[in-house]
């Protein structure tokens, strides 16, 4: 089992059976979860956005879908699992810390 919860906002949390994500747009939401393997859509986060989040044991190519557009630039080893833990973090910083994960 995993559970993420977004960094400041302890009422957005999941748990789920294997890889999971908690991403809370700030300051005043909304809340997004989601377990891996049920990445569904996209964040549709905006470039100016600001953003605290959990991930942890995501798959690399189901999270760069699930981020959109605002990934589309990431490379590396797809096949990895990505966690990570930032608080208040801009849409860049936070692609910026996945691609690091990927190198």
């Amino acid at each position: 089992m995993s559970t993420c919860t977004a960094p400041g906002h302890p009422s957005c949390t999941i748990t789920c059976p294997h890889g999971c994500i908690a991403v809370y747009v700030e300051p005043r939401g909304p809340c997004r979860t989601s377990c891996s393997g049920r990445l569904e859509g996209t964040l549709d986060l905006e470039s100016e956005d600001t953003v605290s989040v959990e991930m942890n044991e995501v798959p690399a190519d189901e999270l760069i879908r699930h981020l959109g557009a605002a990934a589309k630039h990431l490379s590396g080893d797809s096949s990895k699992a990505v966690s990570l833990k930032l608080q208040s973090v801009t849409l860049k910083q936070l692609v910026d810390a996945i691609q690091k994960q990927l190198e």
